[in-house]
């Protein structure tokens, strides 16, 4: 799958369902007209947070008559689409018109910003998986309540994967609102992206974590580093419950070749029976004791034109309807390093954390990528 080739962007403005006279609730928001001129525009895809969009375009006439409607903050989305196809969409937050430049500006959110003005209006306790307790946010926050505008967006979150952590939720009138909930999700392990307008929510793997894409590592320019970093390694992990205690390490080969680099006492608290007290043990010691290389990558690093990513089986159904449906933040991407640049040659597991997309119409697409480390490498 070739990316990083687009001819064309165009922007659509639509008018957001929720209580717009005409077009019902739950619904898809009505296109109203189309910005021509585009000077510039950029957007971006993140990891559990909420991507943000800005496209300038001259005040050309038509785009003079279109804004002076006018295109309101909230009341209208901003649908932008790569070679004609929906890449990505949200409510305006911003609107600018400059009067040197003579130009326009919108500055929309990703439609995960409607949460962050969606407060909760409920007062109860919720002790649950964390799953659940997403589906519950979902259902009743994201699709409003009875008698109140509804943006329409439930039909949209998808579950990619569970959760198996239990969390408390609590739910305490108009205190708090559903982005300030979600976030207690993603302390417990659960992830999310939008793209499009789809949101995708999963558990704690990456839906991908057995069929990752790949990435040639010449395909990604600037530097990259392969470190193998100690300043966490340990020999030897002591956990403390409320009345348990277990000591994980050292080997033997680990005292005599390491010198027993001892990590200092980890304490669990509410942890009180001996299997799970060992069971984290163990887990962090496992963590501890690793000092396999990974590979790093500097933020924002550009993917060459035309670069090239390998699928290795993993498909969603919706990524039809999505332009660039192959960087998908939080998926594993394997990132395939040659012998040629490296001493340790090899395919290391990554997590996409961002991309960027910057575009003119002179026809010059740019993208660029921020990784995070994911597990250990494989050997080539």
């Amino acid at each position: 799958m070739a990316i990083g080739c687009a001819e064309n962007y165009s922007a659509l403005i639509a008018r957001q369902v929720g209580g717009d006279e005409g077009t019902g609730q739950g619904t898809t928001p009505v296109v109203v007209g189309e910005v021509v001129e585009i000077t510039s525009l950029e957007f971006n895809r993140i990891l559990s947070g909420t991507s943000t969009a800005r496209v300038e375009f001259t005040r050309c006439p038509t785009n003079c008559s279109f804004m002076s409607a006018p295109v309101k903050p909230w009341a209208y989305e901003l649908w932008l689409y790569r070679d004609g196809i929906l890449v990505w969409c949200g409510p305006i937050v911003i609107t600018k018109e400059s009067r040197v430049s003579e130009t326009f500006q919108l500055i929309a959110w990703d439609i995960t910003g409607w949460t962050t003005r969606r407060r909760i209006g409920t007062n109860y306790t919720l002790t649950n998986n964390a799953t659940s307790i997403a589906i519950n946010l979902a259902q009743e926050f994201f699709d409003g309540t009875p008698g109140r505008p509804d943006p329409g967006l439930l039909d949209y979150v998808n579950f990619l994967g569970f959760a198996s952590t239990t969390i408390t939720v609590e739910y305490d009138g108009f205190q708090y609102t559903v982005a300030q909930k979600w976030a207690e999700l993603v302390a417990a392990g659960f992830s999310y992206t939008t793209m499009g307008r789809y949101t995708f929510v999963w558990g704690e793997t990456a839906p991908n974590i057995n069929s990752p894409f790949v990435i040639d590592a010449t395909e990604i320019m600037g530097e990259m580093e392969l470190v193998q970093d100690g300043t966490d390694f340990a020999t030897r992990v002591v956990g403390m419950g409320e009345g348990v205690r277990f000591s994980a390490g050292p080997f033997p080969v680990d005292a005599a070749y390491y010198g027993g680099v001892d990590w200092p006492t980890v304490r669990y608290q509410g942890i009180t029976d001996d299997p799970q007290i060992q069971a984290l043990t163990l887990q962090l010691f496992s963590q501890k004791r690793d000092l396999s290389p990974t590979l790093v990558i500097p933020s924002g690093s550009s993917l060459t034109s035309n670069t090239e990513i390998q699928s290795t089986g993993y498909t969603i159904d919706y990524t039809t309807q999505i332009a660039i449906p192959e960087l998908m933040c939080g998926l594993r991407y394997d990132v395939q390093v040659p012998a040629e640049q490296f001493c340790q040659p090899g395919r290391y597991p990554m997590r996409l954390d961002e991309m960027k997309v910057t575009w003119t119409p002179e026809g010059q697409e740019k993208i660029a990528v921020s990784f995070g480390t994911l597990g250990i490498p494989e050997d080539d």
